[in-house]
């Protein structure tokens, strides 16, 4: 079996312990070679899906003082179970001690006494039975054995194995052998068909990791395979418990279809205005569901563009720092979100205070979630929401701790039956936690609300003659109709904040390229020269150096006549010295 790798780090690690904890004449306990390793196998129908006997006989030359070897047996095959019994262990025909630990799904047999040590040459014996060997086809029966393991440190001299078996060949497919390394089909080994069952032996030395493998096809009739509720026991333990999966995620969805779809949203039309009575950050949470570091950015520019506060971009080698100067303190013209943003930033909320963004990172990441909690607040008294975004998650808790109950019982339960509860617990759990996040509703005025900004974020971001056609769209409640507005500067900058928290800053400067003569008061850069593209790229610096100040710092299974080769069938495993 294709367990090499893992096997033989183990070994490994297992041989340096050794090295360290035992003395200097002790050395090298992997330093020795295989002589011989002789298989016997009797196979049999004494458990229908094939009784496989087997006794080893490894001669093997110390080079160094070992206390013995290490024998991995896989545990498994294609999925099933062989029921390791392990019947005898002898060294030069006596009992040998040993001890049995399981390790990558292999049992390890631990041979010989811990404090003996021994050198030269020696011959192992161990004799040992497995069940569920065959597997089934609709033509014939097959046996595919690998038979001393790629998983060995050691090379061997000689491999070879004598199978009993009084099943009927079927004739059509003749006996093969495989050597080399796990996959690899090459043939170094001669295979004959006596009249009962087969013999292969090796012809050349095979090298550490790899095996002689063989394949023998039978008629259908010897073996019988597993019963159908058998063979599929897992799926039928775990059907019960993917169903009540399956109900919690139905439940979970229908809750949502009943509760927490929005009204149905009209199509979306072209607005040239702010939506009224709502902050930048207010109007951003209701079409969102959410607060950004992008929508605390565009606030700050509101802020700035009212006169509140002044951004100024400036050098410092050749990096670009921004700093926020306050130019006037809070008043009841802010909103509650806009007083603690600002309240926030500014500790002392002295007029003339500086805050350099580029030096406070990651400094009022909680900032964001209190405004977050304030901006839902505000708009849930403003009848935004039915149900809002921080109150979705109760309507399908109860689905997600019977889901999370199931799968923590499952996990535990994984080495014991099977893992497919757990797998599609982990799967139900994250469809509620999907549903739980979209437990949200909207009331009438928050679609129109969620309309509005789309209909906005169309209108700036379309090209100048796109937006003259535009000017007779039907505006929604939430705007004030009237004329087609006066591409000026007053405009830009009334636009401005929700053009940056839509992420289209730099489409709606392209409309206002020759607007500006000089810098805006709110505005202090390097150059003396200011365009509205310009001011965009650095309204995007600003947006970026805003965003990591308000937010947190990152922490084989085929058949041996169809592409067969060694190392694909199942018993083989390995071992090593200790």
């Amino acid at each position: 079996m294709r367990r090499a790798y893992k096997f033989s780090v183990a070994i490994l690690l297992f041989a340096l312990v050794t090295l360290i904890s035992v003395p200097v004449g002790a050395q090298g306990v992997q330093d020795f070679v295989i002589e011989s390793f002789d298989a016997k196998y009797t196979l049999t129908n004494e458990d229908p899906q094939g009784l496989l006997t087997i006794t080893e006989q490894i001669e093997l030359n110390y080079s160094a003082k070992n206390q013995g070897i290490l024998r991995a047996i896989p545990n498994t095959y294609k999925g099933e179970d062989v029921q390791l019994r392990v019947v005898a262990v002898d060294r030069d025909g006596a009992l040998e001690p040993y001890i049995t630990y399981d390790e990558n799904d292999n049992t390890v047999l631990r041979i010989g006494e811990p404090g003996v040590y021994i050198t030269g040459e020696h011959t192992y014996t161990i004799t040992y039975e497995l069940e569920n060997v065959i597997t089934f086809y609709d033509e014939y029966d097959e046996f595919y054995w690998d038979i001393n393991g790629d998983q060995w440190l050691q090379p061997f001299e000689s491999v070879a194995v004598d199978l009993e078996i009084r099943a009927s060949r079927y004739g059509e497919l003749s006996s093969q052998c495989f050597t080399g390394n796990a996959q690899k089909s090459t043939q170094d080994c001669e295979v004959s068909e006596p009249s009962i069952g087969l013999k292969a032996s090796t012809n050349r030395t095979l090298q550490p990791g790899e095996t002689l493998t063989i394949v023998q096809a039978y008629e259908k009739g010897y073996f019988t395979p597993l019963p159908w509720a058998e063979q599929n026991k897992e799926l039928l333990f775990a059907a019960p418990i993917l169903l009540v999966l399956f109900l919690a995620v139905r439940s979970a969805a229908k809750t949502w279809r009943r509760f927490g779809k929005d009204y149905k949203q009209r199509a979306v039309a072209p607005f040239y205005s702010r939506p009224k009575d709502l902050s930048v950050m207010q109007a951003s949470y209701v079409s969102k569901n959410s607060l950004s570091t992008k929508d605390i950015s565009a606030a700050l520019i509101d802020l700035a563009i009212r006169g509140y506060l002044k951004i100024i971009e400036s050098k410092d080698g050749r990096k670009t720092k921004h700093t926020l100067e306050l130019l006037k303190t809070v008043d009841p013209q802010l909103t509650a979100d806009e007083k603690m943003l600002i309240n926030a930033v500014f500790k002392s909320r002295t007029v003339g205070e500086q805050f350099v963004i580029e030096d406070q990172k990651h400094k009022l990441s909680s900032a964001l979630m209190k405004l977050s909690k304030n901006v839902e607040s505000t708009a849930n008294r403003k009848g935004m929401y039915e149900i809002a975004p921080s109150a979705g998650s109760k309507y399908v808790l109860k689905q997600l701790l019977i889901i999370i109950a199931i799968t923590v019982v499952s996990f535990f339960l994984i080495e014991v039956v099977t893992p497919i509860p757990f797998v599609f617990g982990i799967a139900s759990s994250i469809a509620v936690i999907v549903y739980m996040s979209l437990m949200t509703k909207r009331s009438k005025a928050g679609v129109e609300v969620k309309e509005h900004i789309e209909g906005l974020k169309l209108y700036v971001s379309k090209a100048e003659k796109d937006r003259l056609a535009m000017h007779d769209a039907v505006a929604a409640p939430l705007s004030t109709r009237g004329n087609p507005p006066v591409y000026d500067r007053k405009f830009f900058e009334k636009l401005l904040p929700f053009a940056v928290a839509m992420g289209v800053e730099k489409s709606w400067a392209k409309a206002f390229a020759d607007i500006y003569t000089e810098p805006p008061d709110w505005y202090q850069g390097t150059s003396r020269i200011i365009t509205a593209h310009a001011l965009a790229n650095s309204v995007g610096s600003t947006v970026k150096a805003t965003s990591q100040t308000f937010t947190s710092p990152s922490s084989s299974g085929g058949s041996g006549f169809s592409g067969g080769s060694a190392g694909g069938g199942g018993g083989g495993g390995g071992g090593g010295g200790w």
